[in-house]
């Protein structure tokens, strides 16, 4: 499967979860709930020619930090589930987003795809 092909998969698996809407790329104006992968890096798998991306995905949180991790609670395993057929989940953490409006809260999920 392609980059943009799998960029496409990602934002499906991530308009499936309620309250998410997956984007290919990030929207200009980010709500909370928008979602959207982001190539992090692509690394050689060990003793083969095939190359492994390493995507960040993010999902905007609400701005409120309690109404955040309180979603965060709710819907930390809804999100590696909906991912499962697309990528393989590494990690999950809260993170902030630098955007021209100020941080916004969200969770990056790091998972890997072929």
């Amino acid at each position: 499967m392609s980059l943009p092909e799998k960029r496409l998969e990602l934002a499906e698996s991530l308009s499936t979860i309620e309250d998410v809407t997956g984007y290919e790329y990030r929207p200009r104006v980010i709500k909370p709930g928008d979602a959207w992968p982001l190539i992090a890096r692509y690394d050689f798998a060990e003793g083969q020619s095939v190359l492994q991306a390493t995507w960040h995905v993010f999902v905007a949180l609400p701005s409120d930090e309690r109404v955040a991790s309180d979603w965060i609670d709710r819907m930390v395993c809804e999100v590696p589930e909906a991912l499962r057929d697309a990528v393989f989940v590494d990690t999950i953490e809260p993170v902030t987003i630098q955007t021209s409006g100020g941080d916004l809260f969200a969770l990056q999920i790091t998972a890997r795809s072929e």
